[in-house]
């Protein structure tokens, strides 16, 4: 029987594209000072789109979307990094 290929594993930005990214100056400052890209391997990882191998592998299942507190929470830590010396000194540059 043949069945179309499917893929199991999704790539999935860490850091949001259209989310997190644009309401965040310091990513958005570091994206423009050549430190951080948004789709670099360092920003990305694969996950599954399969609900029980990604269950099995401990690890959240790539559904399309993010839940609401992983992108809150994500910016909040980019606006806490933005608060200390280092974030601070980005930000000025």
């Amino acid at each position: 029987m043949n069945s179309p290929e499917r893929h199991v594993f999704e790539w999935h930005h860490c850091i949001e594209q259209n989310k997190a990214f644009d309401r965040s100056p310091l990513s958005q400052k570091l994206e423009a000072m050549g430190l951080h890209d948004l789709d670099s391997p360092r920003n990305t990882i694969y996950l599954s789109d399969d609900k029980v191998l990604a269950g099995t592998l401990g690890v959240s299942p790539h559904t399309g979307g993010r839940f609401k507190a992983y992108s809150d929470g994500v910016l909040f830590q980019l606006n806490e990094i933005s608060a200390i010396k280092d974030g601070k000194a980005a930000l000025i540059r």
